[in-house]
Parts: C-alpha cells; structure tokens; sequence
C-alpha cells in the first residue's frame, strides 16, 4: 500500500536526504559481488561448451570470453572506465546475450556517457527484444528530453510490465508517469501518497505550470518538521527572482544563517549579495522539462547516498547531469560519494569542475584536495597547499574562515 510510504528526513552530506527504507519498507538490499561473478562465470562457460558445438556458427574465441571476465570483474570493482574497454572489445558477444547488456550500459552512465548508453540500448534494440527497468528508464530519458511525451508514455507502458511491486522502482516509475502527464496535459497530475516526498514533486509540478502560488508550495517545504529541507529555499528564491520581487528575495537572503547552511544556499546568497541575479536562471528553470526532471532524479541520487548504495547514487546522478548539465553543483554530490568510495583519481578529475568563478565551491574544491593531500602526502605539505590557496582566494566568507578554524 503507497500510502503506507513515509519520509524520514536528515541532514546527509549537506543534502536534504530521505530515510530510504521508511520510504520503502520493502526493500532489502544485498551485495553478493563475489556470488554473482561466480554465476555468470558458471553460465558463461556452459554456454561456451555449447559453442564448441556449434564454432561454425557462433564467432567466439577464447579472447572474447577473457576480455568479457575482465568486464565484468571491472564492473564488478567499480572501475567503470575499464569495464567499457573490455566491453567494447566484446560486443559481439553482448548481441548474443541480452541478459548481460546492463552491466555495459551500467558502466556507461557511471562514466558520463549517458548519450552512448541511449545509442547503444537503441542499437541492440533493433536486432534484440530487451524489456528491463533499466534500458526503459534511459529510453523514458532520452524521449523526455526531446520533448517527446507520447513515445515516452509508451516506454512507460513497457517499463510497468516489469516492475517489482512495493519497489523503489514502482515510485519511480509511478514518479516519471505523473510528470509526463504533466508534460502532456499542462495541469497537475496527482502523485500517490508517499508522505512528504510527495509535497517535494507536488511543488515543482506547481512550479512548472507557472502557478502564482508556487512560492507558497516552496515555503511550506521549508516549514516542514523531522528533517532539512534547506535546498528547496534555493528554488523559492529563484522563483522570487524570476517574478522580479527583488526586494523580497533580499529580505529572505540576509535572513540565511552564513556559516551553517548548506553551499548551495551559501552560493544563492553569494549571488543575491552580489546582484547576480540572472544566475539562478543560467542554471535552472520551472520552465524546463529537462531542468525539472534532473532536479526528480538528483532528489532520487540523494535517497541512495543516505543509505550508503554510492553507485546507484552517482548512476541517477548521471542522468540528472545529463538533462541539466548546467546545475553543475549538484556534481558535489558525486563527489561526497566518491570521496567516500576512495576513488581519489575520480574525485580529482571531478571537483576541476568548480573554477574560482564559483566562489562558494571552489572553496570547496580546495577544502577536498586538502583533505586528498592530507592522506597521501601527510598533514605538513597539505596545509602548505591550503595556505597557498587560501592567500590566492579573491571571495572570503564567514564560512571560509570558520572552516578554517577547525582544521
């Protein structure tokens, strides 16, 4: 029963985050890694016993079946980027064995390639029947961001013919159902009862259609009990911003507490004190299906991150970043997980994105190579490199100089 849902907010990573098994009491989640590679190894060399049979036929050889073990040992350890190498080198072998397609497709995501997982669903699509959660959902993205409503209704249809009931995967199916028909009707279209979440995805469909009372559905977020939900008062000033009360969105900002609250509300007021207000619309819009629905499946990447599953959590935050690349500062998010994962080279590569330009998170970026330095090359030559750039900093903060009073 849906409406059984409920929400248990906290504070995760400077994110407004959910209790992802309050919301979804039924879910169990099991990491049998080593269990799993055993059993595709296992079908693996059975079906190649029958390829001996039938080598005339079949165009397999002994280094396709070790270049696939490497893949999906690589997907397996989380090394995306070399996953994709053996599989690429592999995909005669993917078109005779759908079932291991979304391991691929997977580590494409994972990597950014959101665009070259969509080619590659469609083009195993057109000689394989595939019908998973999986592929459906990145079919759905790809028809929503063209603006192509009826073709995505029609993927939903398909993914709802394999979902699991009482899933994570039913809320979002049922998720992306109701904002495609908003899309399609330009009316709000009622989402079933998972508690507060619900009030989340209520106040964006409000938003989108341009209701006067938008801001009101904002503000009562951040009235909410049991939780944060600061990051909803970045989308209430914007909305202030985009209806020209200025005087207003001023009120609201010096009202924002400088050194405890989030960055991206530090960021919004960085921008209010410094009038650039245009900035709120260069990087989202109500207006934007795209710009809507990256902020669904950022919420969705956070409900992950509160329950430690870091990948799930960087794939849904791929397609957010797909759909609105602009938002690059929803990227801190992937890095947090990152961080948390160890994968230092990622995280490095990751946080470049934030430039001095973004004042608020370019401290930040420095704060986290601080923190790398501090663990591979010791405390003396990590805080020589934050003196360094803290001296170089054209923006300094209330909040700068807390952080770094408790280094």
């Amino acid at each position: 029963n849906h409406n059984q849902f409920q929400t248990n907010l906290f504070c995760h990573q400077n994110y407004c985050c959910f209790d992802f098994f309050v919301l979804f009491p039924y879910i169990e989640t099991m990491h049998l890694r080593i269990f799993r590679v055993f059993i595709i190894i296992i079908t693996f060399l059975y079906h190649s016993t029958a390829f001996s049979k039938t080598i005339e036929s079949q165009n397999f050889n002994q280094r396709y079946l070790s270049n696939y073990f490497s893949a999906l040992v690589s997907y397996e350890n989380g090394d995306n980027e070399l996953a994709i190498k053996y599989f690429d080198s592999t995909r005669s072998i993917l078109r005779d064995y759908p079932s291991y397609l979304n391991q691929y497709i997977s580590s494409l995501v994972l990597e950014n390639k959101v665009k070259e997982a969509i080619n590659q669903i469609k083009l195993f699509g057109s000689k394989n029947k595939v019908n998973n959660f999986q592929t459906n959902l990145l079919l759905i993205v790809d028809a929503l961001k063209n603006k192509k409503f009826n073709k995505a209704k029609t993927y939903l249809l398909d993914m709802e013919r394999v979902l699991i009931p009482s899933s994570y995967e039913q809320v979002i199916y049922q998720i992306l159902k109701s904002y495609n028909q908003l899309f399609l009707d330009k009316k709000v279209h009622e989402i079933k009862n998972y508690g507060k979440f619900s009030k989340i995805l209520i106040a964006f469909q409000h938003c989108y259609l341009d209701d006067p009372e938008t801001s009101n559905y904002f503000a009562d977020l951040l009235d909410l009990d049991e939780g944060d939900y600061s990051r909803y008062l970045f989308f209430y000033l914007s909305n202030l911003i985009s209806k020209k009360e200025f005087n207003a969105t001023k009120m609201v900002s010096n009202k924002i507490e400088p050194i405890t609250s989030t960055l991206l509300i530090l960021q919004a007021k960085n921008w209010i004190d410094k009038k650039n207000f245009d900035n709120f619309q260069e990087i989202f819009s109500c207006n934007s299906e795209n710009d809507i629905l990256a902020e669904i499946f950022f919420l969705i990447s956070n409900l992950y991150s509160s329950q430690d599953d870091y990948t799930m959590s960087n794939f849904y935050l791929s397609l957010s970043n797909y759909l609105n690349p602009k938002f690059k500062f929803n990227l801190s998010l992937a890095s947090e997980n990152l961080y948390l994962m160890n994968k230092e080279s990622e995280l490095k590569k990751l946080i470049k994105i934030f430039n001095d330009k973004d004042d608020v998170y370019y401290w930040y970026r420095i704060k986290k190579e601080f923190e790398i330095l501090k663990q591979t090359t010791g405390k003396k030559k990590s805080l020589a490199f934050l003196n360094s750039e803290f001296k170089n900093l054209k923006f300094k903060s209330p909040k700068i100089y807390f952080d770094l009073g408790n280094i």
